[in-house]
């Protein structure tokens, strides 16, 4: 505890401010309307032929820069998912 009374955490220090977005995707049986859990079929489907799918999922680095440069990526990705 600090002379004030209040607890300090120390939390690492970075450059510059980040952002972090998660895309939440919800796979639907085109049938029934209902939820299928098959994420894991999808993903092996398209990650290893499309490096898109690896940044999108595997990203432990920035994918853009700017707000234009998400809208875009993610525009991609919808894009994709409609093919």
């Amino acid at each position: 505890m600090g002379h004030d009374g209040a607890v300090h955490i120390p939390f690492a220090t970075s450059e510059r401010s980040t952002v972090g977005i998660e895309w939440e995707l919800a796979l639907v049986d085109a049938d029934s309307g209902d939820l299928r859990q098959v994420a894991r079929t999808v993903l092996d489907a398209v990650a290893p032929a499309d490096d898109y799918w690896n940044r999108a999922f595997g990203a432990a680095q920035p994918l853009a820069a700017t707000v234009e440069e998400v809208a875009a990526f993610f525009a991609e990705g919808a894009e994709r998912l409609t093919r």
